[in-house]
């Protein structure tokens, strides 16, 4: 019989980080032991995936309008003061007059320099009505993606010590010195309250221009901050800003420390458009489940920063703007992109206002420091809601906009594949890992073997190993890119040229596209991260270059990929998993040991275009008689030679352009690799620690889909391997359960790791025609001793409680349930016992603590069952106690549902007292108590009643 073991998403564990490689995730899932009780040493079967399409949340843009741009908008390098407009530089990038109608989104693209030294960026737009202005700024702090630990420790900066700074204990001079508003001192107070401790402290400080508050946190502290201000221009009254409205965002400085950002002015310009000015009266940190003692002596939280808000004095002058709300995200390294929401203003009471201007506003963020920020464009965009989509359809739809071919991804059949004509990946030659070795700013040296007919330059050319690409500084006049590539331009096509540039540009003032040939030459402005789309070509193109021109004799970029690609306009539409496009593809090459200065490397996989062999080469330092080393690389059964410049170097060979090497051979699987070290000293070798083969596919989904690596079992990585089109279609629209190849299991196999997929995820796993112990073994663990009468407690249970109600409906049938509740509030109202003597309390009282302590013996099972017996003799304990009670408070115990609810009352408050002090379990005995005590009050009053036929009642 088919046995199925399911292993759900839910049970997947976190384990730390640090353990995993960088190519999986943190969360595991454990393998369940009960699946080798029965003594097998392996559990083998068919696995299948549950498997699914990541999500993210893409906006597609129905229609854009460019803004122009000042001359002033290039790249700001330089500091800003603090003086007027607070380091701020405005640009006017729209006229009075202008419209937004048609458009809910205004764009802006930026480059970043240096992410260490970012620019703030924010749009201010004003609006002019009858009688009145409104204006509309987003927060420029939202293009501010990382902080250093020199932002946090700036002696200069405006911030406030607490961890340095004098404590003391909370008393009442603190509390009358907040209810006069008195002048505050610099003191930090600390209290207890409950389980959480409060540091605080009073301020008079002047918030209108600060645009966030920072709390630099030591070892990972966590800590909420309670702010108290005052809206008034002469600093009077008093408002709470609630802690989960302010936007937040924690940075990690990478020291062990961190930042927990506030964005206050954000927020108070949402609940306080207009406010003249805004102080900060108070503030408090509150360590929540963390003991007074503990929080001093560590004192965990450092300081206090107060960051400006990058507005000028324009944008406040008439009291809080309005908030805009705008996103910022990083298109590419260097690259970002900021989105300002407009749909408020195209909704009352705005909608009918004038535009009056739309600026840019721009500062550092660090004043007195320089940075580099460059403003590349500005547009108005009409934006469709954002909404869950498919992350490889947002990459697809992103791909397309790579060419300028309109793609609609609301259309099932509604996307152009791509058709190369020539493309480069700089990308496999950057630093592993995206860090650069050696000390901080240094990046290695390589040498591209064969790439002078692509790159050249007038002078000096030198290339490295950039985190984001290939790093490439030059002088004497720029930098030329020569495609090689030499096509005829056919009717109906469209031809574009995609670039992409890593961070560094200093000194690039421009790039230009150049189509040569039959005579002419057709030339078009490229703006990397932008198809730049030929207007027009020669009837012949014989070649295409990229002209890179710089503003002075040095120029210093990094590229990572540029694209010539055309497209047919009138070629029927693709869906998404049938229409082609350019991936990136890189190998790891296996080196295997033939000679002392020879090696052979191998490759595995599908195949694709090689365009790059990356090998790390280390051979012995030579002297100048010895003859210079070379390294003879034969690839398909050809031979080139590479020169060696240093014992230790980086070659990137162009395989296209060497002469002799056929990348493309005709056989069966990857071409050996050999290389052979000659020359050099003497009886030296040749060590090669990475080998890396890197080049471009033209492929559809399905294809890339099927070799990326899901999941690790068993040290085995499992892929969809044979995904065709219809498999992925339907996995698009929901999870489907997919093969992913046979499985063995041995004993004791650690937990399943998951890979980092950008575009799938496994919810769950299926071992089929398993060998292992039967599904219905492994739904719950076996019980432990003393835990198998639970089971039996809850049916005797069930079968008391229905006894109990089948009793009651034969009392109330004959009478009996009335005469027993009278009984009983009799019982309640008694002060004596039937022969008159005192009612004793010390029997009930001992009782009572008995039944309680026998609650522990049964265990967690039977505690609750126990307790609320034991509780039960909390009635007869307060009833003995009622002529006590009577001798020195009268009122109280004078009628007899008074004096039970009197213990009701009493019972509560102590419940409460004691929940406050940290004893939960103690508490709710109390309060069990005080609820027997309840039902006794309400029951006196079925106590029994004189009548007419009772003589002593009418004597009475």
């Amino acid at each position: 019989m088919t046995r199925l073991f399911t292993f759900f998403f839910c049970l997947l564990l976190p384990v730390a980080a640090l353990a995993e490689p960088a190519r999986f995730e943190a969360r595991t899932l454990a393998l369940p032991p009960a699946l080798w009780e029965a003594g097998g040493t392996a559990v083998s079967g068919q696995l299948y995936g549950r498997v699914a399409m990541r999500k993210v949340k893409y906006a597609r843009v129905l229609a854009e309008r460019a803004l122009d741009l000042p001359a002033q908008a290039a790249a700001w390098s330089g500091t800003g003061t603090a003086g007027e407009g607070g380091g701020v530089r405005r640009l006017e990038i729209a006229a009075p007059g202008a419209s937004l109608a048609g458009f809910n989104e205004a764009r802006l693209d930026y480059l970043t320099a240096d992410p260490a030294r970012p620019g703030c960026l924010g749009l201010a737009v004003a609006l002019a009505g009858p009688g009145r202005t409104e204006i509309f700024v987003s927060d420029p702090l939202e293009t501010v993606d990382q902080l250093t630990p020199g932002f946090a420790d700036a002696p200069a900066r405006d911030a406030v010590d607490v961890a340095r700074a004098d404590w003391t204990a909370k008393g009442l001079r603190y509390q009358i010195s907040r209810l006069l508003d008195r002048e505050p001192d610099q003191l930090w107070r600390y209290s207890q309250d409950g389980l959480s401790t409060f540091v605080q402290r009073r301020f008079r400080k002047d918030l209108t221009r600060v645009g966030a508050i920072d709390v630099v946190l030591a070892r990972g502290q966590d800590v909420q901050v309670n702010l108290v201000v005052s809206l008034d221009a002469a600093g009077k009254g008093k408002t709470v800003l609630d802690w989960y409205a302010i936007p937040k965002r924690i940075f990690d400085l990478g020291d062990g420390r961190t930042i927990l950002r506030l964005y206050v002015g954000r927020h108070l310009r949402e609940i306080a458009p207009g406010a003249k000015a805004v102080s900060l009266k108070e503030m408090a940190l509150m360590f929540f489940k963390q003991n007074q003692d503990d929080v001093v002596r560590s004192r965990n939280v450092e300081r206090i920063l107060f960051v400006p808000s990058g507005l000028d004095s324009a944008a406040v002058a008439s009291g809080l703007p309005r908030n805009l709300p705008a996103r910022a995200r990083e298109v590419f390294s260097g690259r970002g992109e900021l989105a300002a929401n407009l749909e408020e203003l195209r909704q009352a009471p705005f909608k009918d206002m004038a535009l009056s201007s739309v600026a840019v506003l721009q500062s550092p963020q660090d004043l007195g420091q320089p940075f580099a920020q460059t403003l590349e464009g500005a547009r108005l965009a009409d934006v469709a809601p954002r909404r869950d989509v498919p992350a490889l359809l947002a990459a697809t739809a992103e791909r397309c906009s790579s060419f300028g071919a309109p793609c609609d991804i609301e259309d099932a059949n509604g996307l152009v594949g791509q058709d190369p004509l020539w493309s480069v990946d700089f990308g496999a030659l950057s630093q592993p890992g995206g860090e650069p070795a050696g000390q901080p700013g240094e990046q290695p040296p390589v040498a591209p073997a064969f790439a002078g007919q692509m790159l050249s330059s007038p002078g000096r050319l030198a290339f490295s190993s950039a985190p984001d690409g290939l790093g490439v500084e030059c002088s004497g006049g720029g930098l030329t890119l020569e495609t090689g590539a030499s096509f005829t331009p056919e009717p109906g096509r469209a031809y574009s040229l995609w670039l992409e540039l890593g961070r560094a540009r200093q000194g690039l003032s421009g790039v230009t596209a150049q189509a040569y040939g039959s005579g002419r030459t057709v030339s078009v402005a490229v703006k990397p991260g932008m198809p730049a789309v030929f207007p027009e070509l020669p009837p012949k193109v014989e070649g295409v270059r990229l002209d890179f021109s710089a503003t002075g004799p040095e120029l210093s970029l990094t590229l990572r990929r540029a694209v010539l690609q055309s497209w047919d306009k009138a070629a029927p539409r693709r869906n998404l998993f049938s229409a082609r496009y350019l991936f990136d593809e890189s190998r790891d090459l296996m080196a295997a040991r033939t000679g002392p200065a020879s090696l052979t490397l191998s490759a595995s996989g599908p195949a694709f275009d090689p365009q790059w062999l990356v090998l790390d080469l280390a051979t012995p330092p030579w002297n100048a008689a010895d003859e210079p080393p070379c390294v003879d690389v034969a690839f398909g059964g050809r031979h080139a030679k590479i020169p060696l410049r240093s014992p230790s170097s980086r070659v990137a060979v162009y395989l296209p352009g060497a002469p002799g090497l056929d990348a493309r051979a005709n056989t069966p699987g990857w071409p050996a690799i050999s290389l052979a070290l000659t020359g050099g000293a003497s009886g030296a070798g040749l060590e090669c620690p990475r080998a890396v083969l890197a080049g471009q596919r033209l492929a559809t989904w399905p294809q890339v889909l099927e070799t990326q690596g899901l999941l690790d079992l068993a040290g085995d990585e499992r892929t969809l391997s044979g995904l065709d089109q219809a498999q992925a279609e339907s996995m698009a629209n929901s999870a489907r359960w997919l093969p992913m190849g046979k499985a063995d299991v041995p004993s004791g196999t650690g937990p399943v790791r998951f890979a980092r997929n950008p575009w799938l995820e496994v919810e769950a796993l299926l071992l089929a025609d398993a060998s292992g112990p039967a599904l219905k073994s492994l739904g719950r663990p076996a019980q432990a001793a003393g835990q198998g009468g639970a089971k039996t407690g809850k049916l005797l249970g069930i079968l008391v409680g229905t006894a109990a109600l089948c009793l009651a409906w034969l009392a109330a049938r004959r009478g009996v349930s009335a005469k027993a509740f009278e009984a009983l509030g009799d019982w309640l109202d008694a002060s004596a016992g039937p022969s008159g003597a005192p009612l004793r309390v010390k029997p009930w009282l001992i009782a009572a603590l008995a039944v309680l302590a026998a609650g522990i013996l049964p265990g967690a099972g039977g505690v609750r069952l126990v307790t609320m017996l034991g509780t039960l003799l909390a009635v007869p304990i307060w009833r003995a106690l009622r002529v006590r009670i009577a001798s020195r408070f009268p009122g109280l115990a004078g009628a007899a549902s008074l004096h039970y609810c009197s213990g009701f009352l009493a019972c509560a408050a102590l419940a409460a007292a004691v929940r406050a002090a940290g004893a939960a379990p103690v508490s709710e005995t109390f309060g069990m108590c005080g609820l027997w005590l309840f039902c006794a009050a309400l029951a006196t009053h079925f106590k029994r009643r004189p009548n007419a036929h009772d003589s002593a009642g009418s004597t009475q």
